[in-house]
């Protein structure tokens, strides 16, 4: 997250004297450096076809890591009727939507499972992401794209 500040002095004061207040919020903050490339993104992905008998955090958290870090894991609460797809946050450097099928083997069974990237919630999970100009509000259209 890209920070900006009105002076050098204003900066200076927030990240010394105001530690307490974005310290809860931030592991680190430090001066930007304009050759640093960010390519790391936040995508909600959904995982389809996981069999009942496998449906614990753990296979989720096995099939989600082949594309970033998980950051939110599915929760399977066992009161939960949908068994249909889990969902879970990752941070990812994958360029692209993330659509694609694997075969997971579960008790030496393979399995056909399907990841799907849930783009209105890739970018509900960014308000980076959810706050730029291609974010459209409803009835809207692109500034890029034209009729």
């Amino acid at each position: 997250m890209l920070v900006e500040f009105e002076s050098e002095a204003a900066k200076s004061k927030f990240l010394v004297d105001g530690r307490q207040i974005w310290k809860p919020w931030f592991k680190t903050m430090y001066n930007w450096n304009p050759k640093e490339n960010f390519n790391v993104r936040i995508a909600s992905i959904m995982i389809f076809g996981v069999p009942q008998h496998a449906w614990c955090e753990e296979a989720f958290l096995v099939i989600a890591r082949k594309w970033g870090t998980v950051i939110i894991p599915e929760e399977c609460a066992t009161d939960n009727p949908n068994m249909a797809f889990g969902r879970v946050g990752i941070l990812t450097s994958h360029p692209n939507l993330i659509n694609q099928s694997i075969t997971i083997s579960v008790d030496e069974s393979p399995f056909s499972i399907t990841v799907l990237e849930d783009l209105l919630e890739s970018t509900r999970l960014s308000p980076a992401v959810a706050s730029n100009e291609f974010a459209l509000s409803p009835n809207s259209s692109p500034k890029w794209f034209e009729n």
